[in-house]
């Protein structure tokens, strides 16, 4: 899980960067806008966002800010 975390990491970052092009290498949590260096991977800072929920079998789509992702239930 890690590989695809450091993989949709980059992605989020190239990607805002291609939108503000001076914007440091950072990723934004999509539901809350906070920023996030590349060291937020290794502290647990950034989880994988489930949908639907993991626990009835959801599929992995990006990255959250752990803060968003607990908050966001575990029921449909």
């Amino acid at each position: 899980m890690t590989d695809r975390k450091t993989r949709w990491f980059d992605l989020g970052a190239t990607a805002l960067r291609h939108v503000v092009r001076d914007f440091p290498p950072e990723y934004v949590c999509p539901l809350c806008t906070r920023r996030f260096d590349r060291a937020a991977l290794s502290r647990g800072d950034l989880t994988v966002e489930h949908v639907p929920p993991e626990s009835v079998g959801g599929r992995p789509i990006c990255l959250t800010c752990k803060a968003c992702n607990n908050t966001s239930g575990n029921q449909l």
